[in-house]
């Protein structure tokens, strides 16, 4: 007891914080302490079961369950009263406050799928508190760092003909699991089961519902917010006309400070995500779970940390969201605009700006039969050029999910790179469509010469087969330069699929060192509806610190490969691009790569 006594006066918590109508005063003596819980133990909570008005409902302790993780316990106990003998334990009552002898034991926070009986497992207030001192310790400001690869692999969503994806729930019915409700606002059925792998992935039970605040609202002060133990909160990920919410109930207010959840919601760690206070407009009773239909109000404050045994955060303050603008110009020639915010952090900004842009399209195109969708725009950054979008989409089948990856795949490598000055602004995005397939195959390619002198002029014709059945020839013009030397050389003609794997082949694994050389290279992508061309020539070439060296000389590669000479990464080829090509925009999506020799002689 006297350990729980230190740990309040190290956060900052006085006897006279709270008023007589939120809850009791905020002392070592108003929390129950877990060594004095026993069975059969009776007290009560608070939760919101309509409105924002707080209701009671009993709790009789079964039991205290240790290490259900490491060196944390569970308290289990029996609820009733209210609806809770037809629902069982709803999601979205995660937070909400036990009290013991009218002392704050913990909050509501895990519950079992398809359960008869409404029984909660209760995460003690002392490992709540406990855990938010430790966050606090550990630099809440430090920078997320996010892993491409893994983020990379969560942005492909199923094919809307998937029919095996299921909830997550139900893989698992014998595992008791965070009651947290994930509302989707502005998403059809048929996204939202093309997004549930990801949704698996991070452990998340997606509900669809509404939302009627976006953030046009103004954030309350905090002086002026009245929110309380025991009423709802949403965590706004996404708002606008698209949204995305974790909600749960707040479990105790200290100096403003908003302890809620009792678990974690992804466990990212220093978050900086807005909350608002929410209001229940109905429940749901369900045989798997039950959960609450809620709309957020205005923002109230901020969440600063997610942490394995709650959220941690504060009223007042404005967290910094991300605007993302869409106009959809169908066949038909209606303009449609769209406009959300999403939260900035590294691995929910590109997962959320896919979601949301793959909802906006499934929306307005089409998912089955013949489809071309053209992306153009650009992601602004500070105190740099925007990384430009362009690319074209073409096929049969779940052409919006393909388009949607414009957005995300650049956004993946800007916050994949942790590079401390990348700061996003927001998202334009311009969407053109129709419903016919613009596909192109390149077949062959031909050289008007199969032996060249340096400094000439070399003309390659490329045959494209129309998804059509038409074919198109489209003339390349290169100009070799007089210091080539003489010997074969190659040239590398294709689509932007085709030519970005040579790319990856020649350029090594070296990353962008700066944020010039990051936007750079995202604008140097290859797009699928142009061809390119390389010409290849014999010769090392070198990457040093995200800078290329073709064709290096001997003096430059002695000091390159000298011991203890350079640092560290440095990357080598044996072949050296000596020319790039691309063609103008095409109205196709282009696929394929073709192969041409010819001979160098003086």
């Amino acid at each position: 007891m006297r350990r729980f006594s230190c740990l309040l006066l190290l956060l900052g918590l006085s006897p006279w914080g709270w008023s007589q109508k939120s809850a009791p005063a905020a002392s070592a003596n108003s929390f129950f302490p877990l060594d004095r819980i026993r069975p059969g133990m009776v007290g009560y909570g608070l939760t919101v079961f309509s409105g924002n008005h707080r209701s009671r409902f009993q709790v009789r302790i079964l039991g205290v369950v240790r290490n259900m993780g490491p060196r944390q316990a569970v308290i289990w106990a029996k609820l009733s009263g209210g609806p809770l003998a037809q629902t069982g334990v709803i999601e979205g009552m995660s937070g909400s406050p036990v009290y013991l002898d009218g002392k704050l034991a913990g909050a509501v926070a895990l519950g079992y799928p398809f359960a008869k009986a409404a029984i909660a497992g209760i995460t003690p207030i002392e490992q709540m508190l406990h855990q938010a001192h430790r966050a606090r310790r550990r630099h809440a400001s430090a920078r997320a760092t996010v892993n491409r690869g893994l983020l990379a692999s969560l942005l492909t969503p199923a094919s809307p003909l998937d029919a095996n994806a299921s909830s997550p729930a139900l893989s698992n019915p014998s595992l008791p699991r965070p009651t947290t409700t994930l509302m989707l606002a502005g998403f059809s059925a048929d996204v939202m089961q093309q997004l549930l792998p990801q949704f698996r992935a991070l452990h998340l039970t997606p509900m669809l519902g509404g939302s009627s605040a976006g953030g046009e609202l103004a954030p309350v002060p905090a002086a002026e917010a009245h929110l309380q133990p025991g009423q709802m909160i949403s965590v706004q990920l996404m708002r606008g006309d698209l949204g995305v919410s974790a909600d749960c109930t707040v479990t105790y207010i200290q100096k403003g400070q908003v302890f809620a959840c009792g678990h974690r919601f992804l466990s990212a760690g220093a978050t900086a995500f807005p909350f608002s206070q929410a209001n229940v407009i109905a429940l749901m009773p369900g045989y798997m779970s039950s959960f609450k239909i809620d709309v957020p109000g205005a923002p109230l404050g901020v969440i600063r940390q997610d942490r394995s045994q709650g959220i941690y955060g504060q009223l007042g303050g404005r967290a910094a969201m991300i605007p993302i603008a869409i106009t959809v110009h169908s066949q038909d020639g209606e303009q449609r605009q769209f406009h959300f915010e999403v939260v900035n952090h590294p691995f929910l900004t590109p997962l959320l700006a896919n979601m949301g842009v793959l909802a906006t399209l499934s929306a307005t195109q089409r998912a089955l039969g013949p489809s071309t969708i053209s992306v153009s725009g650009d992601i602004r950054l500070a105190n740099s050029p925007p990384v430009r979008i362009e690319n074209l989409y073409s096929g049969d089948l779940n052409v919006p999910a393909q388009a949607a990856l414009a957005v995300a795949a650049p956004l993946v490598e800007l916050y994949g790179s942790q590079l401390p000055d990348v700061r996003l602004e927001g998202v334009n995005l311009d969407v053109r469509s129709t419903n016919r397939l613009q596909t192109a195959q390149l077949v062959q390619v031909w050289s008007d010469r199969q032996v060249v002198h340096p400094g000439s002029r070399l003309q390659l014709l490329a045959t494209l087969r129309l998804s059509g059945g038409k074919q198109r020839r489209l003339p390349i013009h290169l100009r070799l330069p007089y210091s080539v030397a003489p010997g074969p050389l190659r040239i590398v003609v294709g689509g932007g699929v085709g030519i970005s794997a040579l790319r990856g082949l020649l350029a090594g694994s070296d990353s962008p060192r700066s944020l010039a050389q990051l936007v750079r290279h995202l604008n140097r992508l290859h797009r699928n509806n142009r061809i390119y061309a390389r010409v290849l020539l014999p010769g090392a070439s070198y990457r040093l610190q995200g800078e290329e060296f073709p064709l290096a000389p001997p003096s430059l590669t002695r000091i390159l490969t000298a011991p203890d000479a350079i640092g560290g990464d440095l990357h080598s080829q044996p072949m050296s691009i000596l020319l790039r090509y691309h063609s103008r925009p095409l109205p196709y999506a282009v696929s394929g790569s073709q192969v041409v020799a010819v001979t160098i002689k003086d």
